[in-house]
């Protein structure tokens, strides 16, 4: 069941938050045995407009054909959508928010991690080489120091050391664009490397972990991806077509994921539990092992990459204002 999605700014507004905090009180409300009427009722009664909206939908639902599940379209992720969806039609609705909630509570954005642990550390870097150049610019002036090993260090910091520092940024800004996108033979090398490598873990946890949801809301792993791959970008529906072409042969769901993109443990694991194992316990242990191993690294980079950024960029201010202070110290003994 793939959903056609009417956007509006209101909607695009509704971030991952409020949807959690919707379904939470939903969920609240129908352990106590609030009737779905009522709940839209309270819900209409919301000083949030956008909360407001979606009561009055509910309220409006069933004379228009529609469930109150229905008229979300729009307002939660498309797929904690399908599993309430879904878990409603096989009569278990408050199972099925229990799965949209971990559903929205799930999600590894690799790159925006990245950027979280190096974005402070690269801009003191710069902070201090930009004062770096300019202290030592101010005495180099000052005391007629031009032609020495200051002016030579000011002047390699301020000319190819800020292309070199410029162009690792812009190649960091185009690996995070062409990450989603780029696909075949030459990506299957470079999904081995660093941080293209990290991006398919988090790619591979968050399909697991989306994929043992849906089918623990009752759907088929075929019916699961065929929910998940319309709003998948590039690089993952690669992934998804490989593994839905896998499954026409292929009876062994681990072995149907053999398509580069888990861990090697975790593939390992798949292929040999694949026949006996059952499917949500397959998918959802597998997220959880893909979310540990990205857990553990990002972990050790968040301990290290900072303090190491940020040493280096000590060592360059020294470098800059040391320089400019002992060419002053040898002009003034001369």
């Amino acid at each position: 069941m793939i959903m056609t999605t009417s956007f509006s700014f209101e909607k695009l507004l509704f971030d991952k938050k409020d949807q959690k905090a919707l379904l939470e009180q939903w969920r609240t409300c129908a352990e106590y045995g609030m009737t779905t009427k009522d709940f839209c009722q309270k819900l209409a009664n919301s000083q949030s407009s956008s909360v407001r909206k979606i009561g009055e939908a509910g309220l409006n639902a069933p004379g228009q054909g529609k469930t109150f599940t229905e008229v979300l379209e729009g307002w939660l992720s498309p797929v904690a959508l399908s599993t309430l969806i879904i878990a409603e039609k096989n009569g278990q609705l408050r199972h099925g928010l229990d799965i949209a909630l971990n559903e929205l509570e799930g999600g590894q954005n690799v790159m925006m991690k990245l950027f979280a642990i190096t974005a402070f550390p690269l801009l003191v870097f710069f902070g201090l080489g930009t004062l770096g150049v300019y202290i030592s610019g101010e005495i180099i002036q000052t005391a007629d120091l031009e032609g020495t090993m200051a002016t030579t260090v000011r002047d390699f910091v301020s000319g190819p050391g800020l292309v070199f520092f410029t162009t690792l940024m812009a190649l960091g800004a185009i690996i995070s664009l062409v990450m989603p996108w780029w696909t075949g033979p030459a990506r299957t090398m470079a999904d081995n490397v660093w941080p293209f490598c990290d991006y398919r873990y988090g790619v591979a946890g968050n399909l697991l972990s989306t994929l043992g949801h849906l089918s623990e809301a009752g759907i088929s792993l075929t019916g699961a991806i065929e929910e998940v791959r319309p709003h998948s970008n590039r690089y993952l529906r690669y992934h998804l077509e490989e593994v839905k072409t896998n499954l026409e042969t292929e009876s062994n769901p681990g072995r149907a994921f053999d398509t580069g993109l888990l861990l090697h443990d975790a593939q390992d694991n798949l292929n040999v539990v694949g026949d006996i194992a059952p499917l949500t316990t397959l998918l959802n242990k597998s997220a959880e092992q893909h979310k540990r191993h990205l857990q553990k690294k990002m972990a050790t980079m968040s301990l290290i990459v900072p303090k190491v950024i940020l040493l280096l960029a000590i060592a360059l201010l020294i470098s800059l204002v040391g320089s400019a202070m002992g060419a002053l110290f040898i002009s003034i003994q001369l």
